[in-house]
């Protein structure tokens, strides 16, 4: 019903968002990057073209809330690739799937060579993601600098994952955190454009927040077969914005191998931006409305 359903694998290498909200930071050198346009599927999904191998013109969910990039089975069949065993977390679970090496993928002006990618049917998992023909995910995105114009459905992107900030280590991931305040209290949050709601671990939140209050609450499901509690919360500030009585998805604990200082994830969609900057290069996040 609201995301998509991958998370992270390893550990993250965070770039705490130093201009969530800001308005000063300025999209005039998006000159510098390769203009491409992006569709929006339903309602909240940014869907833009890439290749594999020799296959182009394929289409790929933008999500920086997965650290693995999936490429759809059938995908990785018609390039006669055919992976190894392997496991991902969904936002509840570890499900199976597989990984093998694809010597190409491409998206703008980012190439890849020899890169390890998940294989598994997107379409078992979410009814978002049926159709499509991948996720590209933060190891292929790390070191780029996005902005995306939500009116003219245009993105500028430059750099790529050979620039930037690189893990340090195997198993690391780059990824974009900002502050949230709840309560009068920060919360943590993973930047994330592959879902369309805020969610908060329950467990983690009552650390920062023992008396937290949640009106309304609901059950509602995620995906094809996982459910979570959907309610209403008085007030939560990102940057200099205040959200006034959003409604918010909560899950009673995070997946095994989720980050431990992260409470939760924030949708960008629920920001109902107009202009997004996700920049991996220097941990810079900021929105227009």
């Amino acid at each position: 019903m609201k995301i998509v359903l991958f998370c992270f694998l390893g550990v993250c290498v965070f770039l705490q968002a130093a201009s969530a909200g800001a308005q000063q930071i300025d999209a005039a050198d998006d000159a510098a990057g390769t203009q491409l346009p992006f569709k929006i599927s339903h309602g909240f999904l940014i869907v833009v073209e890439g290749q594999v191998g020799g296959l182009s013109k394929l289409r790929f969910i933008l999500d920086t809330g997965t650290s693995r990039t999936i490429v759809d089975k059938r995908v990785a069949r018609k390039l006669g690739i055919r992976g190894v065993p392997s496991r991902h977390l969904t936002i509840r679970q570890t499900a199976e799937a597989e990984s093998a090496i694809f010597s190409d993928v491409g998206f703008g002006p980012i190439r890849a060579t020899n890169i390890p990618l998940l294989i598994t049917d997107l379409s078992s998992f979410s009814e978002y993601t049926g159709g499509v023909d991948g996720i590209l995910g933060l190891d292929f995105l790390w070191g780029s600098r996005m902005s995306l114009d939500f009116v003219a459905k245009k993105l500028w992107i430059s750099s790529g994952p050979t620039e930037g900030i690189p893990p340090s280590h195997p198993g690391e991931i780059v990824c974009v955190t900002t502050t949230a305040e709840m309560q009068g209290s920060p919360v943590r949050l993973l930047v994330d454009s592959g879902m369309q709601s805020i969610l908060l671990y329950t467990d983690r939140l009552r650390k920062r927040l023992p008396q937290f209050e949640i009106d309304d609450l609901k059950s509602v499901a995620i995906g094809h077969v996982m459910f979570a509690n959907e309610g209403m919360v008085r007030r939560i500030k990102i940057g200099t914005t205040e959200i006034q009585h959003p409604r918010v998805l909560f899950l009673s604990s995070a997946p095994a191998g989720f980050p431990e200082n992260i409470d939760g994830v924030l949708g960008t969609a629920s920001l109902k931006a107009r202009w997004l900057l996700l920049d991996f290069s220097h941990g810079n996040f900021a929105w227009r409305r």
